[in-house]
């Protein structure tokens, strides 16, 4: 529900902004590729538990990487590509987190991006991005912010 105008633009504009869903408590599968990876070219030191899945490669790298930047995680798909995508309250971020963050990233050879527009508590948290390469991080952030930009600029007559 929401209160104010309600004409078609208003409507469209509320659409396009509301950010996409995402699956919860599930990671992508290239999350485990990936940190087997980072464990055999020793970016990660070896992990007790066996990585049987994205979740749990998720679980056990943050575990060893830091893991104050995760929360409220799962994974979004978008034009095919799955992002791992992660939720944390916007007050909680600081340099700790900031650097965990790189820390995973950078060992999985990936990038983020930040998004103010989160699913979990609008206005509350932010979503971090998460591409399985940086190129997809980036054209991810380059669409969301773009095609809403777009219709702001040329809505759609009510």
């Amino acid at each position: 529900m929401h209160f104010g105008d309600e004409s078609n633009t208003s409507n469209q504009m509320r659409e396009i902004l509301q950010p996409s869903p995402i699956q919860r408590g599930v990671a992508p599968r290239w999350v485990l590729k990936g940190v087997k990876r980072a464990i055999e070219e020793g970016r990660i030191p070896k992990l007790d538990a066996a990585l049987t899945s994205g979740g749990t490669a998720l679980e056990e790298a943050t575990r060893v990487l830091g893991s104050s930047w995760r929360d409220h995680a799962g994974k979004l798909t978008w034009d095919g590509i799955e992002f791992l995508i992660s939720e944390p309250y916007a007050e909680r971020i600081d340099l700790r987190m900031l650097t965990e963050l790189e820390r995973f990233t950078n060992a999985l050879g990936t990038s983020f991006s930040f998004s103010a527009n989160s699913e979990h508590f609008p206005s509350r948290t932010v979503r971090i991005v998460i591409g399985p390469t940086t190129a997809d991080t980036n054209e991810y952030r380059k669409h969301e912010w773009s095609s809403a930009m777009e219709t702001i600029r040329h809505p759609v007559e009510a």
